[in-house]
């Protein structure tokens, strides 16, 4: 929450800028806040982005206008290059930033370590959902989390109830199919990675459902538009409202920023209602998720119609930035005694920011001898604020009887006031940040290598376990299975937590009563679980482990082991530190998107699909779905991936999890022989993501 300009305490408008014009966009119309990305490191990297050197700019440009100025640093980083990450957050901490936004947590680990006082923001690429994940990040030094765009109007509310932090949501842009940060999809079709910033958006193309007889775009949703929601939102204690976007034009950014500020100030004009739809969006817009729906009417993709709408709205857009809009109520007062230099004193009547200055003229005040100084000519100059965020509100003129002053001496003085207050207002000290010490990686140096095997129902486990040291089995099962001493039964904690946080932490009691000693966590929501149900956990699927930094940050939170990301390449995998013991994705269909709603089904909620239901792509790949209790749904990898026969390269991991979803029990035996014996794989199969090829 932000005292706003006009002295009213209220959510900030957050906007995005993906370059210059943007910047100015958003600023001019009425951001309280700019989110933008460097050239490396941000989630959006085909986005035009910004140079250091530009940085320092935006960041003068911004602060100068009362604007906030966020960077995102909201990529996955491997380890070669967290040296040259360190010293781009020590030139952000020199450039007095506000606030940068992080997804990995091994940078946050990072980032806490060298400067602490460097407000984080957890981006929603962390995929925190819970209250439970709020009070991690929280404990991990975060000021402030991006919620995810899945939960509803119920759920926000009872999570921003208790938050530790500040919560920010989304309220305008694209949405993805899929819960941002648990997504590999583009990964899988071509090796660009949705976390590492170059998502190829294979889920815009046509994916139909095997009950469609013509070609869909079942996986595409349309643009969020929260418009009408904002009055209830900022009742809930929403600290911001981020508008997606830093890939689009300015005109849009114009658009969305005008549009939302007009809602908060109390009314939209119908006219930016529609160029707001007409500027950018796919098949028009969405309440989605807030109204808790998840049915068909949410999918759209770009029409030929949505790209022709916007050419009349452009103009009138770029009309909404065209010049500099006062923002800032300013007091002059005017000092002008005959044979002294004249003194203009400038003071800021904003609540929120302050600054006074105060200039003098570098001409003496003259007597006049034919002409009278006009007080209305006086102050007619010194309102002549064009061009800056600032407007006269009050005058004061100080002028001694007959003296006399010309014009251009005034001009020339409110000129140099209002660059000293906006130079005051710029200025912010330093963030303290400590040098990276970057000390030699030892590599990992694993034990003998065991097999974890992880199965949808009981029904999957093998009856000869041989080398299996752990099985992972759904949560909510009621009965422990029977299994040979010296294996762990573990369960496997829903990676779609969202709105059933008291649900779930109750069937962890219930495991942990059962006689399970371990859980599956794929984030801070399934670990912060754990540790409440007094259970241990290790780091799953979806923790997004890759670099060494994340391995000590979940050893440090009480992990007993980790998977590394499926998305790390061999030959950087081999090159990970610290002591944590982690297995690797080995067999099985990789879960590539995580869903809050079934694109099969188009219901709110899963009706029932007859079967593992599944879409169908462009070339006729048929890709299942495992739905989980109609609560979430995972899309699975066309093809599973095999690497028994490749196990010798793999020795630098204590452990080969295989991933059984749609299995039969005797596939499952079958393959966990395989495995045993390093068999080479028959039938179709991938090695994984591109990387692992």
């Amino acid at each position: 929450m932000i005292l706003s300009l006009r002295g009213r305490i209220q959510p900030e408008i957050l906007a995005p800028a993906g370059t210059k014009e943007a910047l100015r966009a958003a600023v001019r119309c009425g951001a309280d806040a700019v989110y933008l990305g460097l050239e490396r490191y941000s989630a959006r990297a085909n986005a035009q982005n910004f140079t250091i050197e530009t940085l320092r700019d935006a960041i003068r440009y911004c602060h100068s206008s009362g604007v906030l100025l966020y960077v995102t640093l909201n990529t996955l980083l491997l380890d070669e290059e967290l040296p040259e990450f360190a010293k781009t957050v020590n030139e952000l901490c020199a450039h007095s930033i506000d606030a940068i936004i992080v997804q990995d947590i091994g940078v946050a680990r990072l980032i806490h370590e060298i400067a602490p006082d460097l407000p984080m923001h957890a981006s929603t690429q962390m995929s925190v959902q819970s209250l439970a994940g709020l009070c991690a990040l929280a404990e991990l030094g975060f000021n402030r989390a991006v919620l995810p765009r899945e939960l509803s109007r119920e759920e926000l509310v009872a999570i921003i109830a208790k938050a530790p932090i500040e919560c920010e949501i989304f309220v305008h842009g694209a949405l993805c199919a899929c819960l941002s940060g648990q997504c590999l999809m583009s990964a899988y079709f071509g090796g660009r990675s949705a976390n590492r910033g170059n998502c190829a958006q294979p889920c815009r193309l046509p994916f139909t459902r095997k009950t469609d007889a013509e070609e869909t775009h079942a996986l595409s949703l349309k643009d969020l538009c929260l418009l009408d929601a904002l009055p209830e939102m900022a009742q809930m204690g929403v600290a911001s409202f981020k508008i997606e976007g830093r890939m689009k034009r300015p005109e849009y950014v114009a658009a969305a920023v005008s549009a939302y500020r007009q809602v908060l100030e109390g009314s939209i004009d119908p006219v930016l209602r529609a160029n707001l739809r007409n500027v950018f969006s796919r098949s028009g817009f969405t309440h989605g998720y807030y109204d808790a729906r998840r049915g068909y009417d949410m999918e759209g993709f770009r029409r030929k119609e949505d790209v022709t709408s916007a050419k009349d709205a452009l103009p009138s857009l770029a009309a909404l930035y065209a010049k500099e809009q006062p923002r800032f109520a300013v007091k002059f007062t005017l000092l002008a005694n005959i044979g002294e230099a004249p003194v203009l004193s400038a003071e800021l009547l904003n609540d929120n920011v302050h600054a006074a200055v105060k200039v003098s003229g570098k001409m003496f005040v003259e007597k006049s001898r034919s002409r009278m100084t006009n007080r209305t000519q006086l102050r007619e100059q010194l309102a002549k604020c064009g061009g800056t965020p600032f407007y006269l509100s009050d005058c004061d003129l100080q002028i001694q009887e007959n003296a006399y002053l010309p014009l251009s001496a005034v001009n020339a003085l409110r000129r140099e006031a209002i660059a000293q207050i906006e130079t005051e207002i710029s200025r912010r000290a330093a963030i303290p940040c400590d040098p990276y010490t970057h000390t030699k990686i030892v590599p990992h140096v694993a034990a003998a290598q065991k097999l974890h095997i992880r199965v949808t129902n009981a029904n999957q486990i093998p009856k000869d376990l041989s080398g299996v040291a752990r099985v992972i089995l759904p949560l909510g099962i009621r009965v422990l299975p029977d299994l040979p001493s010296g294996i762990a039964p573990a369960v496997e904690i829903p990676r779609g937590i969202f709105g059933n946080e008291e649900n779930v932490l109750k069937e962890l009691c219930d495991a942990k009563t059962l006689g399970f000693a371990l859980t599956i966590a794929s984030g801070l929501d399934g670990a912060s679980l754990a540790i409440k149900a007094g259970l241990p956990f290790a780091a799953g699927l979806g923790s997004n482990i890759c670099n060494t930094q994340s391995l000590r940050a979940w050893r440090e939170l009480g992990a007993t082991d980790a998977l590394i990301s499926p998305e790390l390449p061999p030959y950087q995998a081999t090159r990970l530190g610290d002591e944590l013991p982690r297995s690797l994705f080995a067999y099985g269909r990789l879960p590539l998107m995580l869903l809050r709603r079934c694109p099969q089904c188009g219901a709110d909620g899963c009706a029932d699909c007859s079967g593992m239901p599944y879409v169908i792509d462009r070339i006729g790949k048929s890709f299942p779905l495992q739905c989980h209790n109609g609560e979430y749904s995972e899309l699975l990898a066309c093809t599973p991936a095999y690497l028994a026969d490749r196990q010798r390269k793999l020795a630098f991991a204590d452990d080969l999890l295989l991933y059984f979803t749609d299995e039969s029990p005797e596939k499952c035996e079958t393959l966990l022989e395989a495995f045993r014996e390093g068999k080479t794989p028959k039938g179709e199969y991938t090695r994984g993501l591109p990387g692992w090829k």
